[in-house]
């Protein structure tokens, strides 16, 4: 039988598609002839057999009750009662106007540009965000010798990512409160949009996932050759990671909150790639020359620079995960007011 996710319009099933995994037996999904063909996997087996034909998939979990975010309260106090949050490792990334992208921290910095206006004089409501889209008022800092010219094919940073922190003061950026140390560069951003992101510690990343479908999908072998790695996130309503490509295979697993995701296969997301795709010393070398966030709007897909690509949507809610294969471009709008979860890194995947 087919399974597709009950938000999707369905469409009358096409034929067949069948994957042809070598030893394995032949999987055949029905897709459905619309752009918003991804399958949810009722096993963690289906989920092994989708990922081997490299093809994106829904799978439910139920990692609430592990991590402790059973009951509708704030993320503040959430991440505060879970052991893991208080094991891991935070940083965050802070954006004066909801998006975020992909850069190397160790390799480059961000600085807020000093001919801004200075923030305190500017009535929070009077801020317009979108007229710092795409022009600032970030710029970047070479932390590791780079060349010059390696910004020469890199769009202007659209966040600043902090140093390590604990979990005390990623919260207090959480709330608004930032301690005087932790922000890269000389001022504060104006009225920042926050994304937190903890790495776990390999042990505690694998007692984190004991018992669950995660688990039971790495013994397939279809998910890499070692344990994942593991981070927890907390991101705010409107908080919005542009498209871009990840070098390894992962799960997006949502807890609480609901994420819209739009995606492109690596055919599509060619003719999306920035001009400095792959360049190792780049500060911006996965990401799309498309810098903004892909529209929240009913017809984005007919408008440019997307017309004529294949582009799949999917919004994933609690107790659901998306598993995204390498090299598949992606969006990720946070919907809810406050969106918790975690990512899983796969390895040789």
């Amino acid at each position: 039988s087919s399974h597709f996710c009950s938000r999707f319009a369905i469409l009358p099933l096409p034929t067949q598609t069948c994957f042809d995994l070598g030893s394995r037996p032949l999987l055949s999904v029905a897709m459905v002839a619309t752009r918003n063909e991804i399958p949810i996997a009722p096993t963690a087996s289906m989920g092994a057999l989708l990922a081997q034909a490299g093809r994106p998939f829904v799978i439910e979990h139920d990692l609430a009750e592990s991590l402790g975010w059973l009951e509708e309260v704030d993320a503040h106090e959430l991440l505060t009662r879970c052991p893991f949050a208080r094991v891991a490792v935070w940083h965050a990334l802070l954006s004066p106007d909801g998006v975020v992208g992909q850069y190397n921290r160790e390799k480059w910095g961000v600085e807020v540009a000093r001919d801004l206006p200075d923030v305190e004089d500017v009535e929070p409501t009077a801020l317009d965000r979108t007229s710092l889209r795409g022009q600032g008022p970030l710029r970047w800092l070479r932390l590791d010798g780079q060349r010059s010219d390696a910004l020469l094919h890199s769009p202007p940073p659209r966040h600043i990512t902090t140093g390590d922190l604990s979990l005390e003061d990623a919260l207090c950026l959480w709330a608004g409160s930032p301690p005087s140390d932790i922000v890269h560069g000389q001022c504060a951003l104006p009225a920042p949009y926050v994304y937190l992101r903890g790495s776990l510690p390999a042990k505690h990343a694998g007692e984190c996932l004991q018992g669950s479908v995660f688990e039971e999908l790495l013994s397939s072998a279809s998910f890499g050759s070692k344990p994942y790695s593991v981070s927890l996130y907390a991101s705010q309503q409107g908080l919005q990671t542009n498209l871009h490509a990840d070098e390894h295979s992962g799960f997006l697993v949502q807890v609480c909150g609901r994420k819209r995701v739009v995606l492109f296969s690596k055919k599509d997301a060619r003719a999306l790639r920035c001009p400095a795709w792959g360049r190792p010393d780049a500060a911006v070398n996965r990401r799309s020359w498309y810098d903004d966030g892909v529209p929240d709007d009913p017809g984005w897909s007919e408008q440019p620079p997307f017309q004529g690509l294949c582009a799949l949507e999917v919004e994933v809610g609690p107790g659901e995960a998306l598993f995204i294969p390498r090299g598949w471009f992606h969006d990720v709008l946070s919907k809810s007011s406050q969106t918790l979860g975690l990512v899983l890194r796969c390895h040789d995947c």
